[in-house]
């Protein structure tokens, strides 16, 4: 796979690009596995990426771990609510400092995903029938 940076350098209008939010909280456990998909689905979307990490007031070390997963891949751009102000918050704040017109939540890939992976002979309601997964990723992200 190979890892394309991210526009964070250059102006929205400058990129044609993709910005993910990932909002996270106490996600130690998970977050290298979180980011880990994200980086496998995203490229496949756009040339140019990055994913934005929310960690809304974690108490664990999710801080850490997400500042340790940004250093080794610059697509990943860490930031932090001093104390929980919930999901749709910590969306809005990654919507806020995205550099991409192009903006979605993790969850809503990553769910796609899941529909690949565990269901591939049923398509998802929201699916059309007859699309490929990479069609369907590629529909979902125009929509925005």
């Amino acid at each position: 796979m190979t890892l394309r940076p991210p526009c964070a350098d250059r102006s929205a209008a400058e990129c044609d690009s993709l910005s993910v939010v990932l909002p996270v909280q106490n996600a130690e456990g998970t977050l290298a596995k979180q980011v880990a998909l994200l980086l496998e689905i995203v490229p496949d979307l756009s040339d140019r990426f990055e994913i934005l990490l929310v960690d809304d007031g974690s108490t664990d070390h999710t801080l850490d771990l997400a500042q340790e997963l940004a250093r080794r891949y610059p697509q990943l751009r860490v930031l932090r609510h001093d104390r929980p102000s919930g999901r749709q918050a910590a969306l809005d704040t990654g919507r806020s400092a995205a550099c991409s017109h192009r903006v979605v939540a993790a969850d809503e890939l990553t769910e796609a995903a899941g529909w690949r992976t565990h269901q591939a002979h049923q398509p998802r309601p929201s699916q059309r029938p007859g699309l490929s997964f990479r069609e369907h990723l590629r529909r979902l992200v125009r929509e925005r």
